[in-house]
């Protein structure tokens, strides 16, 4: 199997890999050579995979050729997606949100407060995940700031639990409104 990698221009690459060839976009994409492969394995390293660029038709005649693309148009959808991109962004946050309370703050208990937003509802299980099955944390309560009696349940379970650290999943409303 060939492999190439797909730039849109010979200068943007100046190192040699062993193994694979450089080709510039505009001869993979017109230069019969290409379209007379076989078996290929494409690394499209253009500068910008946008609906219609050099990029995206890199990876859209790879496919169409039956040449192995990366990335694939799909790909490319998917990270044009706000939605798609959102929920990667909030399980990142998640994830990484639990390892600083119990790695770099050194607490073990935790209660949330949350807004009831896709937002929050894509953060809290991959921050709960990360807390609890991964680093053994605990969450003692979850306070929902929608709820009309938020201030009584959270007066309730810091009495109840005393939680070393709380945990705020909102935006700057949602800040405000526990801060004060």
């Amino acid at each position: 199997m060939e492999t190439l990698i797909v730039v849109t221009s010979e200068r943007d690459w100046s190192l040699a890999l062993p193994g694979a060839r450089i080709v510039p976009a505009r001869s993979y994409l017109l230069d019969p050579e290409f379209s007379s492969l076989r078996r290929a394995k494409i690394f499209n390293l253009c500068r910008n995979y946008r609906y219609q660029s050099l990029g995206y038709y890199v990876s859209l005649l790879a496919e169409a050729r039956g040449h192995k693309s990366i990335p694939t148009v799909l790909t490319m959808q998917d990270l044009r997606s706000p939605a798609r991109v959102r929920l990667a962004s909030d399980e990142l946050e998640g994830r990484r949100a639990g390892r600083f309370v119990v790695q770099d703050q050194r607490r073990s208990t935790v209660l949330i407060y949350t807004g009831d937003t896709e937002h929050a509802r894509g953060i809290e299980p991959p921050f709960r995940h990360m807390f609890e099955q991964t680093l053994g944390g605990k969450v003692v309560g979850k306070v929902l700031l929608s709820s009309p009696t938020w201030e009584i349940e959270s007066a309730d379970l810091v009495a109840a639990h005393n939680p070393e650290a709380v945990y705020l999943i909102g935006y700057a409303d949602e800040t405000l409104t526990v801060l004060r």
